[in-house]
């Protein structure tokens, strides 16, 4: 279901689960320019907006899921177990363009803006870090009062969605006919085109490049990187990744052969963590149609996220080609230093990182694997140099190879894990093949050590070598050792 322009501003007091200001539980729906001002008392699943917002039960697409957007939340929330200003617990659910000034008390999983966080996007959301008392929230970002009655604060909320009284109140939805500007695009969006493939938009400017991040509608349409871009000029508080667990980049992005350096985005409770957060489509097998990036360098980066995390994606079922990312990653599991999680087509690319991860970490992709038994993933003459830092699957080049096919790919990087540890590949499980490969870089743990592979079937791995000498090893599962 739909709530669109509700509001209220009752007291609400519950002893159970899922309690808040304006829905309990969202379960799939969509919850638009909607506000909640009363105070709300609870247990569990505590939100000054909504209770729960769980998204996990929807298999058709994103506008199936449960959303919240531009909507806002004033109330204090009391509760035990995961209590937010906003929402108490969003499991797989969006959030975009929202805020909230409650004060949030509880015992645990307590958070200015949202409680506890599972799977799922929050994109350009903030809560007042002096009225809720708050400093951490599991998403969006902490802004001081004084912050958060400034239009510049909300760049990327839309065209007349919003009004402000700047410096003396917080943004007012349109429809409540409160006094003060109405909050607008800062920057022309994109600059000629029609977004098609003979016609893309043209990106010229770091804040027009940000404009596509703000804008999901637009995903599906074309661009092309006009000029070299230096993130430093945008505040970064105001960077967000394009494209999203529900919402995936399923454009064709034409680099041009331009630079896209100082792009830092941290946000260590997020998944799908990259320049773009999620490439290719989310509900039908890839093609290398369907969410391309190419011909695109990012350098000097800083991405640090919580699992499916790269430099040009966490997560890819489209295609990447012809594309190089220096700089640090960081996350949990299944991180890489060009792609987190890859379904899809790697070509003719490089990086020289520093990944680290926890589990399934690798210098071009953390995971990379079959989207169907028919079409495996494809990672084909690319290359890696810098360091690679695991405990689990931690390989040069990819961490985990589930029935994906590498071939005329390389790694000098230096590997460092702690279980199953691969110059090349750190787990090559089932039918993941390699083909006229090689690694030649140091590798380093404790368990399952191989100079090529750490683990993995022998007989999937064809005219594949380590260097025995600069890699320090002497066996391998698969690949052939040879002296320098």
């Amino acid at each position: 279901g739909t709530a669109r322009i509700c509001y209220s501003v009752a007291t609400i007091s519950g002893t159970g689960y899922s309690i808040g200001g304006l829905i309990g539980w969202n379960d799939g729906g969509i919850v638009d320019q909607c506000f909640s001002t009363g105070q709300v008392e609870g247990r569990s699943f505590v939100g000054g907006l909504v209770g729960r917002n769980y998204g996990y039960g929807s298999s058709i697409g994103w506008h199936e899921r449960s959303r919240i957007e531009f909507c806002y939340a004033q109330g204090n929330i009391i509760g035990s177990d995961k209590v937010g200003g906003l929402v108490g617990y969003n499991q797989r659910g969006t959030l975009f363009g929202c805020y909230s000034t409650g004060q949030a008390t509880g015992d645990k999983s307590v958070g200015g803006l949202v409680g506890e966080q599972g799977y799922g996007p929050i994109r350009l959301c903030f809560w007042d870090t002096e009225t809720s008392g708050l400093s951490i929230s599991t998403g969006g970002n902490g802004k001081t009062t004084e912050q958060l009655m400034m239009a510049d604060t909300f760049v990327g909320w839309g065209d007349g969605v919003w009004r402000i009284e700047q410096g003396r109140d917080y943004p007012r939805l349109a429809w409540e006919q409160n006094p003060g500007q109405l909050i607008g695009e800062i920057e022309t969006r994109y600059e000629r085109g029609a977004g098609t493939v003979d016609d893309p938009y043209q990106i010229w400017t770091a804040g027009q490049l940000m404009e596509l991040a703000y804008h999901p509608d637009d995903y599906n349409k074309n661009f092309a990187l006009m000029a070299d871009l230096d993130m430093a000029a945008i505040d970064p508080n105001k960077i967000v990744p394009i494209g999203m667990e529900f919402v995936p980049f399923s454009g064709i992005f034409e680099g041009n052969g331009h630079i896209v350096s100082n792009f830092i985005y941290e946000s260590e409770d997020e998944d799908y963590v990259g320049l773009f957060g999620y490439v290719g489509h989310m509900f039908s097998k890839w093609t290398e149609h369907e969410g391309v990036i190419q011909d695109l360098h990012l350098v000097n980066i800083r991405i640090h996220g919580k699992n499916q995390v790269g430099g040009i994606a966490g997560r890819c079922s489209g295609t990447v080609n012809a594309c190089s990312v220096t700089g640090d990653i960081q996350g949990k599991e299944i991180i890489g230093g060009l792609v987190g999680k890859n379904f899809g087509i790697i070509r003719q690319c490089w990086t020289a990182t520093s990944v680290t991860g926890e589990q399934h970490t690798g210098g071009l992709a953390g995971y990379h694997g079959n989207i169907d038994e028919y079409r495996p993933g494809l990672i084909d003459s690319c290359y890696v140099i810098g360091d690679v830092r695991g405990v689990i699957n931690t390989g040069g080049l990819a961490g985990f190879n589930y029935n994906g096919w590498i071939q005329s790919c390389y790694s000098h990087a230096q590997v460092a894990g702690d279980n199953t540890v691969g110059g090349l590949v750190g787990l090559n499980e089932t039918f993941g093949g390699i083909v006229r490969s090689y690694s030649k870089g140091s590798v380093t743990g404790n368990s399952n050590i191989g100079g090529l592979v750490g683990i993995g079937e022998t007989r999937c791995t064809f005219m594949s070598f380590w260097d025995i000498d600069t890699s320090g090893v002497l066996s391998s599962a698969g690949g052939n050792g040879k002296t320098t």
